[in-house]
């Protein structure tokens, strides 16, 4: 995630297998697990990928996304501010 911090919006780096092709989806918690917001990106291939994720409406705390598709996720923090 850039900025980590966040404040209005992050940018989350993807670096997909080679052999990736699918859709991506980025989910947002809020520090307690409860879910908050989803993102889908359109279908994509393999490679280093960027998704724009608008943060503005998040108050500010700690956040946790998980990154899924076919076959992966990821899950990470970032701060909200």
């Amino acid at each position: 995630v850039f900025p980590n911090p966040v404040v209005d919006y992050s940018v989350i780096g993807l670096n997909l297998p080679d052999s990736f092709s699918g859709t991506i989806s980025v989910a947002i918690f809020d520090r307690s697990g409860k879910f908050v917001k989803e993102f889908e990106n359109e279908y994509t291939r393999g490679g280093l990928q960027e998704m724009i994720i608008p943060a503005n409406d998040l108050l500010p705390g700690l956040y946790f996304y998980e990154v899924f598709g076919d076959g992966f996720s990821k899950t990470k923090t970032f701060i909200k501010i």
